[in-house]
């Protein structure tokens, strides 16, 4: 766009809307830019909090926000047009064309003016800082195909399906009518640091068994369906199909934001099936985050190893319980704020998932049944 002067908004051309979203892209992927949003994550991040409370220091830090991104993306536009003129020409080309063809610039923008996504993204950050300051994870070094941890994890949860046996150590975090987080240090000689905890979850979920199931493994193009940040899967070792430990790749989408703080577009995991485990008609299962070149745990990835156990509600057919353990460094926190991360983050997720997959799995007859336990 450089020096030419641009014609009136009402006639800007989707070629004109086109070239300056392709300067306003090549202005977000500068290192001028990157530069400049990393000194604001780190200048206001420890401003925000895990807690529900939206305080007013957020919205002006938002604000100040939105107004550096369009300060700088503004720059890519022709003398004399200034954002707010451009604003209507690019609703229009969207409305033509999709958001899909406007390019990762138009997507911040957008992104950029949506405060919950902003909020999102400064708590990732956020998270992020203090794994980074964790020393190195035990598992860094673990080989082949199978790590000692990991199948430590399955054989803890599926004990810990079992709630009448967890009452020593455990300490509860939050519970409602669907949910329970209780938290436990992790024992001395398997911690990797002072502060490292186990964190078990119990969800109710309204799904049953098969569902459940389905929701939370299927590796297929339905999945977009239910979990909007899919985008498609490669497949990298075995077969989610018919075995019951394969490498999986998911192609993601978490937005403009979450993907310049950090978040891959592409996460490859090692997933683990135990039918029949703790009981008949149950599964435990481990996701690990893995390296698919050298066939390796991965520790340096975004993902933690989590593992869970589906049963079938005791009372319910169309209900299932669902055990989740992981670990993770919190344990430092005060039981009051790590309370309000888990009640942010946990109750939005999978509340979420399991609402999506009612509407557009479950009313729409396209649940498959993925259960391999013995009939």
């Amino acid at each position: 766009p450089g020096g030419r002067t641009c014609p009136a908004v009402m006639t800007l051309t989707d070629g004109d809307v086109v070239n300056i979203l392709r300067g306003m892209a090549d202005v977000v992927q500068a290192s001028d830019f990157n530069s400049w949003r990393r000194s604001f994550v780190l200048e206001h991040v420890d401003e925000f909090d895990y807690g529900d409370e939206n305080k007013l220091t957020y919205t002006a830090v938002h604000e100040k926000y939105v107004e550096g991104v369009e300060a700088r993306l503004a720059k890519a536009l022709p003398p004399g047009l200034t954002m707010d003129d451009f604003a209507p020409a690019v609703q229009l080309h969207i409305e033509a064309k999709g958001e899909s063809e406007s390019g990762e610039a138009i997507r911040l923008l957008l992104e950029a003016g949506d405060f919950r996504q902003f909020k999102e993204m400064m708590l990732f950050e956020k998270d992020q800082l203090s794994k980074e300051s964790a020393p190195a994870d035990h598992l860094a070094h673990a080989k082949g195909g199978t790590v000692p941890q990991v199948e430590f994890m399955l054989g803890l949860c599926a004990q810990l399906q079992n709630a009448a046996d967890t009452s020593v150590g455990w300490v509860n975090v939050i519970t409602n009518e669907w949910m329970s987080i209780d938290k436990k240090p992790v024992e001395p000689e398997r911690r990797t640091s002072a502060s490292e905890i186990y964190l078990r979850g119990v969800w109710t979920l309204k799904l049953s068994f098969v569902e459940a199931c389905d929701m939370m493994f299927s590796f297929d193009e339905r999945r977009p369906a239910w979990d909007a940040n899919s985008k498609g899967f490669e497949h990298v070792r075995g077969n989610p199909e018919t075995d019951d430990d394969f490498v999986i790749s998911a192609l993601l989408d978490m937005g403009a934001l979450m993907h310049m703080a950090g978040v891959p577009r592409k996460l490859t995991s090692r997933c683990i099936f135990q039918w029949d485990v703790p009981s008949a008609g149950s599964v435990t299962y481990a996701i690990a985050p893995w390296n698919a070149k050298t066939d390796t745990y991965e520790s340096n990835s975004i993902l933690q190893l989590k593992v869970g156990t589906i049963s079938p509600h005791p009372t319910d057919a169309q209900r299932c319980i669902m055990t989740t353990l992981e670990t993770n460094r919190l344990g430092g926190m005060p039981k009051w704020m790590l309370g309000g991360l888990l009640s942010y983050t946990a109750p939005q997720l999978m509340r979420g998932l399991e609402q999506r997959y009612v509407k557009n799995a479950r009313e729409k007859g396209i649940t498959v049944d993925r259960t391999r336990c013995a009939r």
